[in-house]
């Protein structure tokens, strides 16, 4: 568990990078919120002993959203996107995997990433004495960003590598991803600067109009010698890819106001046969999702 001092000083630095916002997210502030199902692959993945990984589909509530923590911050910007899922599971249980379009993050450990808020709401020379001194972080910054054409027409990455445990005992290191079946598309930079402020949530009702999104969700494997503590280094594009199943998104949902503010995604909430990653970043993003649901709330 984290000190409260760390959790403190992770939402102060959001609120210091972004400004403080009464009774909204942080982080990942602007978003929209949709309903479907989860379709198991047929044969099941043997991956994970998982129930709702295997048998009839199971409800969803997802989540898109920008990267700025501010309810302002325009679609057509540069930045990267996250996505949330959570699976509504018999008995009103429920499994989160919350995703963004970066395959990563910028820091090994909790205590760097204050440090790394701190500098980038510092400015540019923040960053650069950030970037000398760990270069780990270097992928993170030197990544492109981009306005999609869609939150559909995107792949999402989970932070980090879970331990999927199948019905034999069998234990596999993975990292799960959506990757949207549209493909993936983004506008140029001079084409996001003619979009609309809020031409997500507009493309994403056309775009519904005619059938749902679809997401495969996906772990990739880890192989021999492959981090499985440190989510600043990416494993190699030739890692396998295990099929779990089939997103279908099907409509916005009704009520976007009372949805964010009594669903908080906890990327520590884990059901039997998908067990908890040896990261030092897995139990205080926990404890941090929990202080800003607590915060806003």
């Amino acid at each position: 568990m984290a000190t409260t001092t760390l959790i403190d000083d992770l939402l102060k630095g959001f609120h210091r990078l972004f400004g403080v916002h009464r009774g909204l997210r942080p982080v990942h502030t602007r978003g929209v919120f949709l309903e479907g199902e989860f379709v198991p692959a047929d044969p099941p993945a043997a991956l994970s002993r998982a129930a709702f990984l295997r048998g009839a589909p199971t409800p969803v509530v997802a989540r898109f959203s920008n990267f700025v923590g501010m309810p302002d911050g325009p679609d057509n910007a540069q930045e990267k996107r996250g996505f949330a899922v959570r699976f509504l599971l018999p008995g009103d249980a429920s499994t989160d995997v919350v995703a963004h379009t970066y395959d990563g993050f910028p820091t090994r450990t909790p205590e760097d990433f204050v440090q790394f808020l701190a500098a980038v709401a510092e400015g540019s020379a923040g960053v650069e004495r950030f970037r000398a001194a760990h270069p780990e972080t270097r992928p993170f910054l030197e990544a492109p960003d981009f306005a999609p054409v869609s939150y559909a027409t995107e792949t999402y990455f989970a932070v980090h590598a879970f331990r999927y445990v199948a019905g034999d005992g069998k234990a596999t290191f993975g990292r799960p991803r959506f990757e949207g079946v549209a493909g993936v598309h983004h506008h140029s930079a001079q084409e996001a600067a003619a979009l609309a402020p809020d031409y997500l949530r507009a493309e994403l009702r056309q775009r519904l109009a005619s059938g749902p999104l679809h997401f495969r969700y996906r772990v990739q494997i880890a192989g021999p010698g492959d981090p499985l503590d440190d989510p600043t280094r990416r494993w190699p594009d030739d890692r396998p890819l295990v099929d779990l199943g089939t997103l279908r998104l099907t409509k916005l949902a009704a009520d976007q106001d009372d949805l964010a503010r009594r669903i908080g995604f906890l990327p520590t909430r884990l059901v039997d046969g998908i067990e908890p990653p040896s990261d030092p970043l897995f139990a205080v993003r926990g404890d941090a999702y929990r202080a800003s649901y607590a915060e806003r709330s």
